[in-house]
């Protein structure tokens, strides 16, 4: 037997590194619950650095990878890596994309897809136990349970990665404190409205029509669903939308800025109540504002040029006298 010496380990790259602990947090964050992430945080590598973990991030495509752990690892990590407001705001312009790439932007359809793999796993699983009775005649679920319970295992783990990453992102939008990141929270953050509303307090009139148009209805779709569950425990969340509707607000809201004031006779809160009062003074202000913006839009409008832009002489004009078109006053006359 001839021994032949082993190779030497080739020594990892900076990058390769850094993949791997991503991936080894982005592991650690899959198996914490995802209500003790933020309350107890999983530590972070000390070699880990924000330009880095940037660069990671800008390097991978806006559709989410959820099989990649070192992608939610590397989500996880940014959020707490970056603390100057430049790096705040290059975060938040890395994470929006990864909310907004298409339909799955709802955290609500990556359950409901998940429930759909299910469902056809379940399908998929009494079809094999079918085909095992009928030509192995194997009874008792033999077949369907060695099928069923490994792709159950794998939706199950796609689907709480998913969710892991888009509740991260929603997260660190809220908390690094940028207005940017509003619109797409008013579409992502609709059952958990948290990270939402920690960003609200930071709008200001400067921002109004600064956003999308799809804004404005999504905060108002959101007030709404606060008005229908409207009581003395959801008044603070009523007054950040308030006060953010006084700021980019427009004639879309006045129907369920009206519908609010109407509900809210049945509560005492008289300081809410101007509130809402002054904010439909506003928005009917607003209103007339655009009416006239508009109609002066219409006004502006080049009108049709005419194919002849002066008229011909269709005759010889008549003339007066030379000696008539200057004469002498005879003052001596009366």
């Amino acid at each position: 037997m001839i021994w032949m010496p082993r190779k030497p380990k080739r020594a990892l790259t900076q990058y390769e590194t850094l993949v791997r602990e991503l991936r080894t947090l982005g592991s650690k964050c899959i198996s914490t619950k995802s209500d003790e992430l933020f309350k107890t945080p999983v530590p972070l590598p000390e070699t880990l650095c924000y330009e880095e973990v940037l660069a990671f991030l800008k390097a991978q495509p806006p559709k989410m990878d959820v099989a990649n752990p070192s992608l939610l690892g590397a989500i996880y990590a940014i959020g707490f890596l970056a603390t100057s407001e430049q790096q705040k705001k290059e975060t938040v312009e890395v994470l929006i994309p990864r909310l907004e790439y298409g339909e799955s932007v709802q955290t609500k359809r990556v359950f409901v897809d998940g429930l759909r793999l299910m469902g056809v796993t379940f399908l998929f699983a009494a079809v094999v136990e079918a085909l095992g009775y009928w030509i192995f005649h194997v009874r008792g679920g033999l077949w369907g349970t060695k099928v069923v319970f490994p792709l159950m295992l794998f939706v199950s783990g796609r689907v709480i990665q998913r969710a892991l990453v888009l509740g991260i992102s929603a997260h660190h939008l809220g908390t690094l404190g940028q207005p940017e990141a509003i619109p797409v929270l008013c579409k992502v953050n609709r059952d958990e409205n948290r990270s939402l509303y920690q960003l609200l307090p930071t709008l200001t009139p400067a921002h109004y029509r600064a956003f999308s148009k799809e804004t404005v209805p999504n905060l108002c779709g959101i007030l709404f669903d606060e008005i229908q569950q409207l009581s003395i425990y959801n008044l603070d969340k009523v007054r950040l939308l308030v006060e953010a509707l006084e700021k980019i607000g427009d004639s879309r809201a006045i129907l369920t800025v009206q519908r609010l004031q109407r509900e809210l006779k049945n509560l005492v809160c008289p300081e809410l109540q101007a509130k809402v009062a002054n904010l439909l003074l506003l928005l009917e202000e607003r209103k007339i504002q655009e009416e006239q913006h508009d109609t002066l839009l219409r006004g502006s409008s080049a009108p049709a040029v005419s194919q002849e832009l002066l008229r011909p002489i269709t005759g010889k004009p008549e003339q007066e006298p030379a000696e008539q078109l200057l004469r002498v006053r005879d003052i001596d006359k009366p």
